[in-house]
């Protein structure tokens, strides 16, 4: 139930008749205290990982380094990961989070299940709860999806290369 129908609810109700009380002087004071009650109950603690800007690895060049699709536009928008209690990067080789979970990073791109992302956003739980399309691309973290574990250097080859 979204906070607004709670609230639709509440009003609707016949608890309204029977709003003065020591806490509660007013209707509004009322609905606003059960919003509120709502959105804390609707909101988890945390922080989400949200990856962009995806592309996939088409290859190695005659140097041995890798090669990625060219894009024409700014790429495929990924999963969004959370809520964790923290994200936490160390030495631009890894996204670290929930203690035993961890992504790679790769030639500055963000790896994840056959893709590599450019770009990468930490927000909280307010933000997600206000985007659907945040909430639409919400994915359960899967470990074997993530790549091998360690810091790695260009010649990192994932699972599914």
């Amino acid at each position: 139930m979204t906070p607004r129908e709670h609230a639709e609810r509440v009003l609707a109700s016949d608890q309204i008749g029977c709003i003065w009380s020591d806490d509660v002087t007013s209707w509004k004071e009322l609905i606003a205290k059960e919003i509120e009650a709502a959105v804390a109950e609707a909101v988890k603690p945390g922080v989400y990982l949200e990856l962009f800007h995806g592309r996939k690895r088409v290859g190695t060049d005659e140097k041995g380094a890798a090669v990625y699709e060219e894009l024409s536009d700014w790429g495929e928008p990924g999963p969004v990961f959370g809520p964790f209690p923290y994200f936490h990067t160390t030495y631009v080789c890894d996204i670290k989070f929930d203690d035993d979970k961890e992504l790679r990073i790769v030639d500055d791109l963000v790896y994840y299940a056959g893709v590599y992302y450019g770009d990468w956003s930490v927000f909280g739980s307010a933000v997600f709860l206000l985007s659907g399309e945040l909430q639409q691309r919400h994915t359960v973290y899967v470990a074997e999806d993530a790549g091998f574990r360690g810091c790695v250097g260009t010649d990192f080859e994932p699972n599914d290369a």
